[in-house]
């Protein structure tokens, strides 16, 4: 379980207990590369449901995916553009509104050598904006491969062109909401 971490205190890039943005995952590195056990447990919420919006960030388009009420399922939900008035802020807390989102699970760049990517730095700038417009909390989660395994669901079900540019960031961050939702299970 992880230790700790306050959704109010300001973020920064060290992953450090004290900090809004919570990093990690199921044998996972954080952003100071320390290892941390299993996220919060499904019972740290309480006996309310709790209801996560997984988002994978892109320069273009950012792929949103929901969790149904009993964080058991990742759906893949919309694909956003980015908008240089940022505009596709407020499209995601209109999202997240709707659906009475109680926490964001972002997905974080990792190199495949555990290192954080070069657009990492930019993932976790853009969640700090995202969980002061929201004020939810954001939880920052390793998404190697999963815009690799996207592709591979989206081959599977024969799904090409236009269509498929539309719906692989919604299967990337179903992916990344879905391997969160399942480090919440107690074993």
């Amino acid at each position: 379980m992880r230790a700790g971490l306050s959704p109010s205190a300001p973020a920064t890039a060290h992953g450090k207990p004290g900090k809004s943005l919570r990093t990690g995952g199921p044998c996972r590195r954080s952003v100071a590369g320390s290892s941390h056990g299993r996220a919060q447990n499904r019972s740290d919420a309480g006996s309310r449901f709790m209801i996560c919006m997984g988002i994978d960030y892109g320069t273009r388009r950012i792929g949103i995916a929901i969790s149904d009420p009993s964080s058991t399922m990742a759906l893949p939900l919309a694909t956003i553009e980015v908008k240089a008035d940022q505009s596709h802020l407020e499209a995601i807390r209109k999202l997240a509104d709707d659906y009475r989102v109680d926490r964001l699970v972002v997905g974080l760049p990792y190199n495949m050598d555990g290192t954080l990517s070069e657009h990492g730095a930019r993932v976790m700038e853009w969640a700090r904006s995202l969980q002061g417009v929201l004020g939810r909390p954001v939880i920052l989660w390793d998404e190697r491969l999963t815009t690799f395994e996207a592709h591979g669901v989206l081959d599977t079900l024969r799904i090409k062109g236009a269509k498929r540019r539309d719906k692989v960031d919604q299967v990337a961050a179903s992916l990344i909401l879905k391997e969160y939702l399942d480090s919440l299970i107690t074993p």
